[in-house]
């Protein structure tokens, strides 16, 4: 029995795949737990419609997010933050919400964006933090951290 799979299992396959199985398998475990339907022409005609609109919204989001990757390119984000008066150490670690902030506040709306840090920021100096605008859309930031 051909089926369309709804959600992902590890036995049945990928989400949006049409597969092979055996009618007890499908009628007893795939379609009560709606992990798949039955492979009709209406529902197979559906499901290339609906990867079509999906195709459309994400080359739609890549081409924002490379704009934005443009713009934010060769830009260095100064932070002032509290150290100990002896040393370069910082009071409280920089992370990566804390950048996110202060690109907000710069003007580069990143929106659910991810900064990735190697590791928290503890000391004065430049740093660089990579910023993943999904899609396979990264740009390395630089971050200038003096005192305050």
């Amino acid at each position: 029995m051909k089926v369309i799979i709804t959600k992902k299992s590890d036995k049945a396959g990928e989400r949006g795949e049409i597969c092979e199985v055996a009618s007890g398998y499908a009628r007893n475990f795939l379609f009560p737990r709606g992990l798949a339907v039955p492979a009709t022409a209406q529902a197979v005609s559906r499901l290339r419609q609906g990867t079509r609109g999906v195709q459309a919204q994400t080359s739609k989001n890549r081409g924002k997010a490379e704009n934005l990757c443009e713009k934010i390119k060769g830009f260095i984000l100064s932070i002032k933050a509290k150290t100990t008066q002896s040393d370069k150490k910082l009071y409280a670690a920089i992370r990566e919400n804390d950048i996110k902030k202060e690109l907000a506040a710069n003007g580069f709306d990143i929106g659910s964006a991810a900064v990735r840090l190697e590791q928290p920021i503890k000391e004065v100096g430049e740093h660089e933090a990579m910023v993943d605008f999904g899609n396979n859309v990264k740009q390395a930031i630089k971050i200038k951290i003096t005192r305050e």
